[in-house]
């Protein structure tokens, strides 16, 4: 199943939640017509714990948060690690998300 369609994107968000409050993979892949593959994939995206196993990031991406709270520039922590900017936004991105200050290039940060 291609989950870069809007559609398919809402409905991997439904059997995350679903995943969420305790459904067992096997019967959010009957309920949504999906193979384990497709459920299993869904939620390592999102981050959603399967039978009370919760996704954690690789040590390499503590080392790229490390180096961005460091103030290393991305480009700079890509070149690095050799993987692309994109990964090294996305790292980012999570760690924003779980409440870490990592200054967006090109813009102040507010202060308090």
């Amino acid at each position: 199943m291609n989950m870069n369609t809007p559609e398919n994107r809402a409905r991997q968000k439904l059997m995350a939640r679903d995943l969420v409050k305790g459904m067992l993979p096997k019967v959010v892949a009957k309920k949504y017509g999906v193979s384990l593959r497709t459920v299993y994939d869904g939620a390592m995206r999102r981050g959603a714990p399967i039978n009370g196993r919760v996704t954690v990031p690789s040590p390499r991406s503590f080392l790229v948060l490390k180096r961005l709270l460091d103030g290393v520039p991305p480009p700079a922590i890509a070149k690095e690690f050799r993987i692309t900017a994109t990964r090294v936004r996305v790292i980012a991105n999570k760690a924003r998300e779980a409440g870490f200050i990592i200054p967006r290039k090109g813009k102040k940060e507010k202060t308090q």
